[in-house]
């Protein structure tokens, strides 16, 4: 599961990426091939990030990468 707040929307989207891919580099050597994110719909700036690097799973707001 991936999730992170950012206090300032200018820095979502360097942040964001950031940590996903501290988060890749650390699960290289394992069998995980796809990261999960819940996201709540009143935080534009995050919505935005995860709409831009993610896919929709169903109806519900969690969102995947994969690796």
């Amino acid at each position: 599961m991936f999730s992170f707040v950012v206090v300032e929307p200018r820095e979502t989207n360097r942040l964001g990426l950031d940590l996903m891919g501290q988060a890749a580099s650390r699960l290289m050597d394992t069998q995980v091939e796809t990261l999960a994110a819940q996201v709540a719909s009143d935080v534009p700036h995050l919505v935005r990030f995860y709409q831009q690097y993610f896919r929709p799973q169903g109806r519900f707001p969690i969102w995947e990468r994969a690796l």
